[in-house]
Order: structure tokens, then sequence, then C-alpha cells
């Protein structure tokens, strides 16, 4: 298969020419040429009790069974606080279920010779399994197991967790996956698809099995999902096994949320800072049409002339290496440009990609231009059909989207409707420079001039999307409430005001899983800046001590000197110094601090407000408050990537001390992976604390 067709098979299975046309009156257009027409058998077609629609096609070349279910569980059904659960609810389904742990359904999966897929798009998930046909039986009791009795456990989701993590962190470090996030982030703000499927740096460490467990109870129920199952199979045989396995799963799915394109409010340009980077990356893009909409056939074929095709209108610019796509979901869908450029070029070749954009308005595609689009698309169109996959995949496709049953065989003649004055009302509607929006990553101080002038403009560190748009007036107005239930709550500023001194005594273990070792340590803080941790474990004793900015640390080994900490060292103890409670509060109380509500989230079983906490030259950090109690549950901070929020304290057992309600366990997880946690065997609050404490011990102090 040529590379021009391969590249077309992707154009079409991102869904930006397979939509039906609401005829118009025009022109008639030529006719297309013929193509090898799309012969599929018609399917057998059966709605379950419970609502689950099957969909059977006998294809008997190979006895080989392909079945696939899709399940409106796609990332937009998801909100913005647990972005990645369907990706990661998807990944869990093979961890095993109650009769079958991880271990054994690999074993029973390969004894049948079978595979079994789990995929999430933004719309819909896919779960796939491919079997002999005399194993139909066995192979849909084995899918049906993974589907309607997942166990999710712990161990597993803990695994995912962290890949899908060390995923995201990878996003993040390409500047084309960056670059392309970032421009469905920017072109549709706000709106689900706009979030990334496998989650940020924020939501995945927070993501667990109560997440997953409710995601997957809202939305894997069969009254609005379909199976599809293609081969050598009888259909009544078929649908009797179907029954069989899957007529016991029961609910309704909660209902979609409506997901209609943003209104555009100008241009817009982001700079995604990487000053490391000798090339950037530039994207350009604007909200299209829902996936069988009118238009969105005619903007499939604009999108092919102006950049989706080798002998395009960009390939002809001075934008030479850039290239476009489209792609149509339920709700809306996106055209997109994107190109590599120097860093130097990086304006030039933005600004000629927004002229073609401009030239596509004012002159909109011939009708030779279509006509060649017509052949292009109407010749491969039947590729996905080759395989079962294909089949079932297409075939679901049109069942999600409303397509007509007979979309497929009538394929040439609804392109054959598009005239070009129905290409050019929908590049009128869609493809306005007007609205776009330019994405750029690279290094800003390079980049800034030349975009300049484009439209609103603004620069994000790497990852920056992450940490959020800036706070409007009124989330600031709500955080500053928040933070004041918050202080009540936990007894009043007066009472945190005046804590001076404290002196904390706790059981303590350190490290990950099994290499995780218990000791004791003790922790005394006094005003101003001043803290020492004595932390045993093992027998070792070990004394760290902060004394306005100067830090050093102490053992029970050394007996010269004791050794003296960087910069770093001195940063560290002083966000462990700011982590107990009348510091953290009284900080977000600061005139100077930024505090702005950003919305709810789950910590188990309990709804949270999360309050993000900007000091301006220190730190960024986001409040995680009971919604009903107003307690400090957690305070997440950036975690080893330097972006988003990798590092999470918790605090919990809260108790009374001296009319002050102070937490009794804490516990720190980076990137999702737990390595320290507190249980308090005691706390006392402006006790005798003596200035010797905060003293070296050895002779070099002595000399100073």
């Amino acid at each position: 298969m040529t590379r021009s067709r391969l590249v077309a098979l992707a154009l079409l299975c991102g869904a930006s020419l397979a939509s039906p046309l609401a005829a118009a009156p025009h022109t008639p257009a030529p006719a297309v040429a013929p193509a090898a027409a799309v012969a599929l058998p018609a399917p057998v077609v059966r709605h379950l009790d419970n609502g689950l629609r099957i969909m059977v096609f006998p294809v008997r070349r190979l006895p080989i069974v392909q079945v696939q279910l899709l399940v409106p569980a796609g990332s937009a059904d998801a909100s913005a606080d647990v972005a990645g659960v369907a990706t990661m609810t998807a990944a869990s389904l093979r961890q095993g279920t109650p009769s079958r742990d991880a271990v054994q359904l690999a074993r029973d999966t390969e004894a049948l010779g079978a595979t079994i897929t789990a995929v999430a798009g933004r719309d819909y998930t896919l779960v796939g399994s491919s079997f002999l046909a005399g194993d139909l039986d066995a192979g849909l009791e084995l899918i049906s197991d993974v589907l309607l009795r997942p166990a999710f456990p712990a161990e597993g989701v803990d695994r995912l967790r962290r890949e899908t993590l060390g995923s995201v962190i990878q996003g993040l470090d390409n500047p084309v996956t960056d670059a392309d996030e970032e421009l469905w982030t920017l072109a549709l703000p706000g709106h689900p698809y706009g979030r990334p499927t496998a989650g940020t740096l924020e939501t995945v460490p927070s993501l667990g099995g109560g997440a997953i467990r409710a995601f997957y109870r809202d939305h894997y129920r069969p009254d609005r999902s379909v199976l599809a199952i293609a081969g050598d199979v009888d259909p009544d045989r078929t649908v009797a096994a179907v029954t069989e396995w899957f007529g016991s799963w029961s609910g309704r799915a909660v209902v979609a949320p409506t997901l209609a394109a943003p209104a555009p409010s100008g241009v817009r340009v982001r700079i995604v800072d990487r000053p490391e980077l000798t090339h950037c990356e530039i994207r350009v893009g604007a909200p299209g049409p829902a996936r069988g909409a009118e238009d969105d056939l005619p903007l499939g074929l604009a999108n092919w002339v102006l950049g989706g095709s080798p002998a395009s209108r960009l390939a002809h610019s001075a934008a030479a290496s850039a290239h476009s796509s489209f792609t149509a979901l339920r709700g809306c869908g996106l055209l997109a440009i994107g190109a590599t450029a120097r860093v130097d070029s990086a304006g030039a070749v933005a600004h000629a990609i927004l002229d073609e954009l401009a030239r596509l308005t004012t002159q909109p595609p011939s009708e030779a231009e279509i006509a060649a689009a017509r052949r292009y698309f109407v010749d491969v169109y039947p590729l996905p059909f080759e395989t079962l996959a294909g089949i079932t995949a297409q075939s679901l496709a049109a069942a999600f989207y409303d397509l007509p049953a007979d979309f497929s065989t009538h394929y040439a003649e609804h392109l054959s409707a598009i005239t070009p004055a129905a290409v050019a009302s929908a590049v009128r509607r869609w493809a306005d420079p007007a609205k776009a929006v330019v994405v750029a990553v690279g290094p800003a101080d390079k980049l800034r001039a030349q975009l300049q002038g484009i439209g609103t403009l603004e620069v994000l560190p790497a990852g920056g999307t992450l940490a959020g748009s800036p706070p409007t007036a009124d989330e600031q107005r709500r955080g500053r409430e928040r933070i004041a239930q918050a202080v009540e709550a936990h007894g009043g500023r007066a009472k945190l005001e005046g804590v001076h001194s404290s002196r904390v005594t706790s059981g303590v273990m350190l490290g990950i899983g099994d290499n995780a070792i218990r000791g004791e340590i003790v922790q005394i803080r006094a005003e101003p800046e001043r803290l020492v941790l004595l932390t045993k474990v093992q027998g070792q004793q070990n004394r760290q001590v902060l004394d306005h900015g100067r830090t050093w640390t102490e053992t029970d080994v050394d007996t010269v000197a004791a050794k003296e900490g960087d910069s770093l060292a001195v940063a560290r103890m002083r966000a462990t110094y700011e982590s107990d409670l009348p510091h953290l509060l009284l900080a977000a109380l600061r005139p100077e601090a930024v505090v702005s509500d950003r919305g709810h989230d789950r910590i188990g079983e309990r709804e949270v407000d999360r309050i993000e906490v900007v000091i301006p030259g220190g730190p960024r950090r986001r409040y995680l408050l009971d919604a009903q109690s107003h307690r400090l549950l957690a305070v997440d901070e950036p975690g080893r990537s330097g972006v988003g929020y990798g590092a999470r304290r918790s605090y919990d057992d809260y108790r009374q001390v001296d009319g002050l309600w102070w937490p009794h366990h804490e516990e720190v997880t980076v990137d999702g992976e737990r390595v320290i946690s507190y249980d308090a065997k005691s706390v006392i609050l402006n006790g005798d604390v003596p200035a010797t404490l905060f003293q070296r011990n050895d002779s070099a102090s002595k000399d100073r």
C-alpha cells in the first residue's frame, strides 16, 4: 500500500470524510469515477432486553471471529477533575476479574489464541477481541467476564497510574505531542474535547480505584452500547450466545454531556516556552462541525485541498512543510494545521499558514480541486473494510454517529452531491482565520516578537496549561471565601496566629511499597523560620536544622563537622517548615496571595473544593478542602517534573489541640507514589523551645 493511500486511510479513520450530507439545492457536479464497491454483508441486527444493540456480519473468508464492543465512555464523558479516568478505566479492564486475576486472564486469553484490547477515545471506548470461530462461546464468555465483572485491583490500578503518569510526562517532553494537545485545549477552551485524553499531571496522580469504579458505574452500561461481531459465524447462534453472556448486563448510562463547539472569541496565540529547542512546533486550528453535520463532508474536502494531500495548497506555499487534518466528533470537530520550523522562521511560517487559510475563504476550492479530492477518497474508502476489525470498527462508528445504514453503499453519491458552493459555504463558517488560534512550542524569548500582533498572546511554561487559565475575579472572590471558611473550621485566625512554636512527635514510614522502613521523627518549629527534624530510623539518628536561610545535617556517625546544605536543601527545608497547618492557612490569607476557586474534585468518597494559592515570587500550591467540613484534606505542589501538581501532602485524623483542629496523620505522595507518612503520637503547641536546639554541635560552628 502506498504512503498516500495510508495517509488517506488515516484521515478516513479520523472521521474527516465519513458523514452523510443533507441535500441542498445546487448545480450538478461531475460524477465520481467508478470505484471498488464496498461489498459488506447486510448485518443481522438485534436488541437485547437490556438495550444492547447487536450487529452480526457473516464473513466466512477465514475461520476467525472479530468482536468489538462500543461503550459510550470517552474522555469527553469525564469531568475535568478526573481527566484521564476514561483511559485508565479501559486499561484497567484487563487487570482481572473476581474469578480471574491478571495472570489467569492472560493465561486463558493465550490458551484461546485470543487477543483482548480496550482503548478509550474522546467519544467512546472500544473493547475488542479476536479468536477462532470454533471458540465463539469461550471467547464471548471471556470478554463478557472482562467487561461485566472487572475487579480493578489496587496493585493493578497503581501500576497503571504510574505508567499513565509516565506517558503524560513524556507527552509534555515531546514538542509535537505537546503542540497537538495545546491546540485542542486552546481551540476548544473549557470544552471536554480540549482535555488531554490521557489526563494531566494534576489529575492522574489522584486517579485511583474509587474514580475508576465511579466512571465504570456511570458509563459502562448496555443501553447505549453496540456490539459488532464479524467472521465465520451463524447469526442466530451468535445472537443466542451473546444473549447468554451479556443478557445479565444491566443499568443505564448517565446522560451524555452537550458537546457543541464553543463560540470563538478572537484570535489567540499561545507560546509554550521551551528555551532548549532549536526548532519550533507551529499549530493553527479552529473548531469544526460535528460528525454527520451538513458541513462535515464539505469541510473534509476543503481540508484535503488545503493541506491534506501532497498536492495541497500549503505544499505550494511559504509553509511548504505544513499539513492539515480535520477530525469530526459527536459534538464538534477540529480543523488543525501543523508545521515544524526553525525558530528564526517560525513567525513567517505561522503567517503563511494564516494567509493560506484566508485565501481558502476568498478563493474556495475549484471544481477541479474538489473533483480530485472526491476521486481520492472514493478510491481509498473501501480500504478499512478489507479486514474484520475494519468492518466492525467502521460499522460501530456509523452506529454511534447515527449515520444511515446504507451510508457505505452510497458513499460515492454523497461525495458527488458536494459542489464548490457547498465547500465555500463550509469554509466561510469554519475556516475563518479571524476565529483561529495559534500554538507555538519553542523558546518564548525568540518567538514573542515574531508572533506579536497576530492576536491576544500568552506565554506558558512547559506544561503550563496544567496550571490552568488565569483566574477570573469571581474565582478569586470564591477562593477567598473558601479559605476564610477553612480558617474558621480549624479554630480561627487568632488561634492560628497564636502558634509561635510546635513540637510534633510521630511514627514515620519512609519509602515505597516493600522497601518502606519505619522509624520516629520529631518536628520542632519556632518563629521565625526555624525548624529541627530529629529522625531515628533503623538505629541511626539524624538531625536536620533550618535557621533563617541556612541548613545543615548532623548524624550520630559524624564526629567532626555538620554537613552544610546548598540552596536546594534550604528550599526543601523551607517547604517542610511551611507544611504545617498554621503556615499553610495563614499563607493563603496574605494580601499579596492570588487565591482562586478552581472547582470541585474528589478524594476517595469526599467531595472537595480545589483552591489554587499562588504567592508572587513564591510557591504555587493547590489546597483541597473538604466541601462539607471545610477542613484541609491535601495540598498539591509541583512534582519531579516541575510542572502541574505531581506532589501531594494529605492530612487526616483531625483532633483538637489547644483549640485548633490539628491533623494527626499526614502522607506525602510524589507522582502518585507514597514516599513518607506520619502518625502523630503527641502535639505540643507553644511549649518551651530552647534556642540551643538550632545551634550546630560541631567545632566548625564555634569558629564562626
